[in-house]
């Protein structure tokens, strides 16, 4: 039987699932997409609740044996992809914690639930919805910022 929530190397996820629920995720991000990760950080590691119900991936390094989880340059956000009920927050941050005890977890706007047992603080982020028709971002447009 798989273990409820796992910590895999990024060689050993399925790919093809991994994709698959970014790409159809409501907080899927393009820096999630494991191309795009494999690319881009030293190495990573992907965090699995069940059957990739959800993800999370994990850009980490090593030194002197000791592995930590860092920030990508030019990946905004990651954290946590898919369905998650609060109670497995508590087990996720668990996982973590057990194989990485220092360094950053990147968060995306949908992880309230994960950031509060993690203790994380939001940090400012700007950016504008491309949902909406062309004509109403135009109109919304300013090219001042006043806030």
């Amino acid at each position: 039987m798989k273990k409820n929530i796992e910590i895999l190397s990024s060689h050993e996820i399925d790919k093809i699932k991994w994709n698959t629920l970014v790409n159809d995720s409501k907080n899927g991000l393009v820096y999630a997409q494991s191309d795009f990760l494999d690319r881009m950080a030293d190495n990573w590691a992907a965090v699995i609740v069940g059957d990739y119900e959800s993800i999370l991936p994990i850009p980490y390094r090593k030194k002197w044996g000791i592995s930590y989880s860092y920030s990508v340059p030019f990946v905004q956000q990651l954290g946590l992809i898919g369905k998650v009920e609060d109670a497995k927050a508590a087990k996720i941050k668990s996982e973590i914690q057990k194989k990485f005890k220092y360094g950053t977890i990147q968060l995306n706007s949908g992880n309230a639930a994960l950031a509060a047992h993690l203790g994380a603080s939001p940090m400012p982020n700007m950016y504008i919805s491309l949902q909406e028709p062309f004509s109403v971002l135009e109109k919304n447009f300013k090219k001042k910022f006043s806030g």
